[in-house]
């Protein structure tokens, strides 16, 4: 039950981060590197992961079970457009933007890590609940 629940969430941010990167460009995320990605990666799969599993089931059944893909492919597409906005996006720039741009950066960069982190514990404590509550009545 867990694997699955688990497998569809890693298809579904496995996708959407192609997309989102195809979108915003590789170049975007050069100066975070690979940590940057994968802590990026695991926030968004524990999202994906945790509102796939809370969202009403909808659309056909996977493996034999009522607990389907669509609340996954849901939560994806916001998680994404979410992702997609908050990115860096390479534009040409004066010097007073760049000015203006070095401050503004500072606070949304604490604004950004602020929100993801709340929505990490979110999806943490919505996991735990989830399986916790369920667990005399799938095992």
């Amino acid at each position: 039950m867990i694997l699955v629940d688990i497998a569809m969430a890693l298809v579904v941010v496995a996708v959407s981060s192609a997309i989102v990167v195809a979108i915003v460009g590789r170049d975007a995320y050069a100066a975070g590197g690979w940590p940057t990605a994968v802590v990026v990666f695991g926030m968004f799969f524990l999202v994906v992961w945790a509102g796939g599993i809370w969202l009403t089931p909808l659309g056909p059944d996977l493996f034999g079970r009522a607990a389907a893909w669509v609340p996954f492919i849901i939560v994806g597409f916001f998680g994404a457009l979410f992702v997609t906005a908050v990115s860096p996006l390479r534009r040409p720039q004066t010097a007073h933007a760049i000015d203006e741009q070095a401050q503004a950066k500072e606070v949304a960069r604490t604004t950004v890590i602020v929100i993801a982190s709340v929505a990490t514990l979110i999806a943490l404590v919505g996991l735990l609940m989830h399986y916790i509550a369920m667990a005399p009545l799938k095992w």
